[in-house]
């Protein structure tokens, strides 16, 4: 979803009439301008507005006004010329429109390139050493993002807050969603050499052979 807001930025950039290639550009980093807190807040106001709310029921998130320590993102203050976002969310005779989130095999994909563990190295040469470059005022963002939304213990009581008693490991919790829909694990081992995963009882094991006939009648044009 953080593409998405990138895309986002770029729309409104577009409709104020900055269409060049580096103008564009500038408009997606602007999701690394904003504070960790914002992003995350961003998460859970797209799962608010997401397609199908009562087949994946939950909570409303809380607004500023209650007294939970939960704030809005604001970024829909930035966004007022893109039609297509999911501002505002309530309380508007406009309501943004319904967010859909991609796909599991998307995560799938991405994480198979070993982009976490590629990331995690580049944050830790960045604060435990001197060999890389001086990062730029967006680098800096950007690494403090990073290693705030997906490298640390997430607070409770927000979407991304996918660890706990019951699921103490993020890799673990993601290898088991991969496996049950897919009966698929990631390319690669974690650093002792094992998957780290829980494997349910029963998976999609008909998710290759189908997706490869699947591939096979495309191949052929049928």
């Amino acid at each position: 979803m953080y593409r998405q807001l990138a895309r986002w930025y770029q729309e409104e950039a577009q409709a104020r009439g900055q269409n060049s290639a580096d103008q564009l550009q500038a408009a997606a980093l602007r999701v690394f301008t904003k504070h960790p807190l914002q992003l995350a807040r961003f998460l859970d106001e797209v799962w608010f507005a997401r397609t199908d709310p009562a087949l994946r029921p939950s909570l409303a998130i809380p607004d500023q006004n209650t007294i939970l320590p939960q704030v809005n993102s604001f970024l829909g203050n930035d966004l007022p010329a893109v039609l297509d976002d999911i501002y505002p969310l309530t309380g508007a005779s406009v309501i943004g429109q319904k967010a859909t989130w991609n796909h599991l095999i998307y995560a799938y994909v991405i994480e198979n390139t070993r982009v976490m563990p590629i990331f995690q190295k580049v944050l830790h040469e960045y604060l435990h050493g001197e060999e890389l470059d001086v990062p730029s005022v967006e680098g800096q963002h950007f690494l403090r993002n990073a290693e705030d939304l997906f490298f640390k213990e997430t607070p409770p009581y927000v979407i991304h807050s996918l660890t706990s008693w019951i699921r103490p490991n993020l890799d673990v919790t993601a290898q088991n969603a991969y496996h049950r829909m897919f009966a698929l694990l990631l390319n690669h081992v974690s650093k002792d050499g094992v998957h780290p995963t829980v494997k349910a009882r029963a998976s999609n094991t008909d998710f290759i052979p189908t997706f490869e006939a699947m591939l096979r009648e495309v191949w052929r044009g049928d």
